[in-house]
């Protein structure tokens, strides 16, 4: 690590103790990252955050004592703050509290990766990660096969398979949905239905519990999905 690289100081804040071992190995994988502390309820981390200046909390908003959206309010000095909850319902609110990504449990360390990413640039200006990737290769009919992910319109998962769609044609993969959502770049795709991913620079309107396509396609707009991928959209789009 170069002498100017940023380390973050790191606050976790969840009250259940697999969540907190999933943080710290996440963290501890980062060479940027610095956990300096780990608070079980919200009056505790809102404790810890009158002694100690963090750069980043990962905090779950259901909490005992003093809930997430309940602490964000009462620190007058709001470090950056990544979300980490199993619920979309408080996406919106979130993100009115301007948080800087809001990740799903269970949450695998690729996504962990791009949040850490937009915190580390929102913080010091510079990006400790190389870019996304522009193409994936994936095995087709036997075949390898690559595909350019702006030309990925939408994934759509069968059991142990996902199909791919593409402008000209469909290919079907021998992998899950969740290796794939866990390894596209999130600033790009984001879930709209338990069975669909879907590219957000080919997603024209939200339509009733329907995603159009600028393709005229339609695939289902999940109610657990929808108000994360509004909110993604409203953010891509300024």
């Amino acid at each position: 690590m170069s002498p100017e690289t940023r380390v973050l100081n790191c606050l976790v804040v969840d009250d259940e103790a697999p969540a907190h071992e999933v943080m710290k190995s996440h963290l501890a994988k980062i060479e940027q990252a610095e956990l300096v502390g780990q608070c079980y309820n919200g009056t505790e981390a809102y404790q810890f955050l009158q002694t100690r200046a963090v750069d980043v909390i990962f905090l779950d908003i259901d909490l005992p004592e003093l809930n997430g959206v309940e602490l964000l309010r009462s620190v007058p000095i709001r470090p950056a703050v990544v979300l980490t909850t199993a619920h979309t319902s408080f996406a919106l609110e979130g993100y009115e509290l301007g948080v800087v990504d809001y990740l799903l449990k269970p949450i695998g360390f690729p996504r962990f990766l791009s949040a850490f990413n937009k915190v580390l640039a929102r913080v010091s200006g510079a990006s400790a990660l190389p870019a996304a990737p522009s193409h994936v290769t994936v095995r087709a009919d036997g075949l390898p096969r690559q595909v350019a992910l702006a030309d990925l319109h939408y994934l759509e998962g069968k059991g142990n398979y996902v199909r791919l769609h593409l402008p000209e044609s469909k290919l079907v993969v021998l992998q899950t949905m969740r290796q794939w959502e866990e390894s596209l770049p999130a600033a790009q795709f984001c879930r709209a239905h338990k069975s669909f991913i879907v590219n957000l620079n080919h997603v024209a309107r939200l339509e009733g519990d329907e995603v159009v396509l600028t393709n005229g396609s339609r695939i289902p707009l999940g109610r657990k999905f929808a108000a994360l991928l509004a909110d993604r959209l409203r953010t891509q789009r300024g």
